[in-house]
């Protein structure tokens, strides 16, 4: 029973399992986070190792959860914001949960959470080469078995290959632990080299971002995570007005000149044209917002700027322009403060070492493959995603240590 109860082990499994999960069934995070932070929380309560949360985000998500809980006395369709606040809410304290289990773990327990969470990484990459190759080589999908709709597309990994391009940079920590740099970057490009064969540009763009700002971080953690902070405070304060500048309009113009049969330009196109609208209904209501998940209904936003190309498709593809189109200012200044906590705490993660330390540039990689896929892919209330997220952080706590 105490080899049971135990938080570590509890981590373990998470580590080993998600991965795979995320390739095969992204919308089961969802499932796997509460669990998670059941498990996990109740072992370490009952060893008398239960930990509380970072105070700070812990602040700031119930600001966050009281306010956009409030948005139901203004929003234009309340109904929308009672569908999901009890979603995030739950979400939210199970991952807050987790996260503390896996700040007070002791230090020997960690190599273990580790080494499962790159074994997880190279089941759920030798899967997705699997499905290529049978792809290619056969002109069969063998996934498709486990879907119901036809024609099968590989579109269907994209949730699973932008979860992994957050996690490939915790499992790649722990084998540079184990195994020294060499070993992490063969993994880290091996997951690129993977991810690249599917159609996520989310994840080929998250892990570009990722491998830019971890690289920085060897020469200054310190500094890199602070600008990388004031960046993402300024690129906040900016999202509901540059998409309305004309400058916009001509770079709309000129992608669109670009876009041919199968090259992915229109993906792009349609973006800055969700940006443009999202800008639009801000500048309406910029203090308190629309009311939390309006993007769904939007007034206007089921229109087709062309045929099968929504104004608004459900959300904007981006988070810090869905924080202000549904919460307004001060939703979108509480957002960005959970984003600023993420960045400046992966910047102090960790013990200091007396040598090149791998710990605070694989927390920052995390943390900018994470944002970059929020800028430009899913919905932020997704349950699966804000479950992916909580499960990368925690995980990353667990490998990466305590912060000193």
């Amino acid at each position: 029973m105490k080899r049971f109860l135990d938080p570590a082990r509890s981590l373990q499994l998470v580590a080993l399992l998600t991965p795979p999960l995320a390739v095969v069934a992204p919308l089961s995070l969802a499932v796997v986070l509460p669990l998670a932070a059941l498990t996990a929380g109740l072992a370490a309560w009952r060893g008398g190792a239960l930990g509380l949360p970072p105070r700070g985000a812990a602040l700031v998500m119930l600001a966050a959860l009281a306010w956009s809980g409030a948005s139901a006395v203004w929003a234009f369709e309340p109904a929308l914001v009672r569908s999901v606040w009890f979603q995030i809410a739950g979400l939210a304290v199970a991952g807050l949960a987790l996260l503390g289990v896996a700040l007070r773990l002791e230090d020997d327990r960690r190599t273990a959470i580790g080494s499962a969470l790159a074994i997880g990484l190279v089941i759920a990459l030798t899967m997705l080469c699997l499905e290529w190759a049978s792809v290619r080589l056969f002109d069969s999908s063998l996934m498709a078995t486990f879907h119901t709709r036809r024609p099968f597309s590989s579109a269907a990994f994209n949730r699973g290959v932008a979860t992994l391009s957050i996690l490939v940079w915790p499992a790649a920590l722990a084998v540079w632990r184990r195994h020294g740099a060499l070993g992490a970057t063969a993994l880290i490009l091996a997951t690129f080299v993977v991810l690249t064969r599917f159609d996520s540009m989310a994840a080929i763009v998250a892990m570009s971002a990722g491998t830019a700002i971890g690289a920085a971080a060897f020469w200054r953690a310190t500094l890199v995570a602070r600008a990388f902070a004031a960046v993402m405070v300024l690129a906040a304060a900016a999202a509901p007005v540059l998409p309305r500048l004309p400058a916009v309009d001509t770079l709309v113009e000129r992608t669109n000149e670009m876009v041919g049969p199968g090259n992915g330009v229109i993906s792009i196109v349609h973006r800055l044209q969700i940006w443009q609208f999202t800008a639009e209904a801000v500048a309406v209501r910029p203090v308190t917002g629309w009311g939390l998940n309006a993007a769904r209904d939007l007034p206007g936003g089921i229109g087709e700027i062309t045929p099968g190309a929504r104004r608004l498709p459900l959300h904007p593809h981006n988070a810090i322009l869905q924080w202000w189109l549904e919460l307004g200012a001060v939703g979108a200044a509480l957002g960005t403060a959970l984003v600023v906590l993420a960045i400046l705490g992966a910047g102090r993660l960790g013990k200091p070492a007396a040598g090149p330390d791998p710990t605070r540039p694989a927390a920052l990689a995390a943390v900018a493959s994470a944002i970059a896929v929020a800028l430009v892919g899913y919905g932020i209330w997704q349950g699966w995603w804000m479950a992916a997220l909580w499960l990368a952080a925690a995980l990353m706590a667990a490998v990466g240590g305590s912060k000193r």
